[in-house]
C-alpha cells in the first residue's frame, strides 16, 4: 500500500514549531496531541475549531496541495458574473497542471482576485467568506510564489467571515474539511 500525505506523522512539537497564536500555549497542543499522529487525523479533533485544524495541516502539506485547496474553496464560491477571479483561478490551474505562467500574468491575476474578493465581502455571502477564510490559511503558510493570486482575494474578504450565519459558514466548513480529506489520499 502505497503512503498518502495523510499518513505523515505529525507530534505536538512539530505544530509547536508553527508558532501558533497566544491562546495555543505548548501544554495546550500536547494535550491535544499527546503522541505523534497522522496528518489526517489532524482534521478529526473536535476539541478545535475548524479553521485551525485547516491551517494546521495547510502547514504541513507540499505547496501544490495548498494552492489546489484554495482553488477548490475558491471554485465554489465565484460566480459567472467573477471573470476576472474565474481567469485567475483558471491561471493557477494552469501552473498546477505543469504549464509555465508569467509574473506578469500572476500580478495581473492578482490584481484581478483582489478585487473579486472585495466584491465577496460587500455580498458578506457565508460561503465567499469561508472560502476567503480558507485562502487566507494557505496565504498563512508561506508558500511559492503562485499561491498570493487566490491569497490576495483573501485580504478583503476575511473580515467577512464572522459577520456571516454560523450555519451556513459550518457547512462550508464540513465541505473545506472534506476536501481536504480527499487531497490528503494523495501518495506522498
Amino acid at each position: 500500500m502505497t503512503a498518502t500525505l495523510g499518513d505523515r506523522l505529525i507530534s505536538a512539537d512539530d505544530v509547536i514549531l508553527l508558532r501558533l497564536c497566544s491562546a495555543w500555549d505548548n501544554a495546550r497542543v500536547r494535550g491535544i496531541l499527546p503522541r505523534p499522529a497522522p496528518l489526517a487525523s489532524i482534521l478529526d479533533l473536535e476539541t478545535v475549531i475548524p479553521a485551525h485544524r485547516i491551517w494546521c495541516v495547510l502547514n504541513f502539506v507540499p505547496p501544490r496541495v495548498t494552492v489546489r485547496f484554495v482553488v477548490d474553496c475558491a471554485r465554489r464560491v465565484v460566480g459567472p458574473d467573477h471573470r476576472k477571479a474565474i481567469a485567475a483561478l483558471d491561471l493557477i490551474d494552469r501552473w498546477l497542471a505543469g504549464e509555465t505562467v508569467t509574473d506578469d500574468e500572476l500580478r495581473r491575476a492578482s490584481s484581478a482576485a483582489g478585487a473579486a474578493a472585495r466584491l465577496s465581502a460587500v455580498a458578506g455571502r457565508a460561503a465567499r467568506a469561508s472560502a476567503a477564510d480558507a485562502a487566507e490559511a494557505a496565504y498563512c503558510v508561506r508558500v511559492e510564489r503562485h499561491i498570493y493570486v487566490v491569497a490576495a482575494a483573501a485580504g478583503a474578504a476575511r473580515n467577512a467571515v464572522y459577520a456571516v450565519a454560523t450555519p451556513a459558514r459550518d457547512a462550508e466548513r464540513t465541505w473545506q474539511l472534506t476536501r481536504l480529506r480527499e487531497l490528503l489520499t494523495e501518495p506522498a
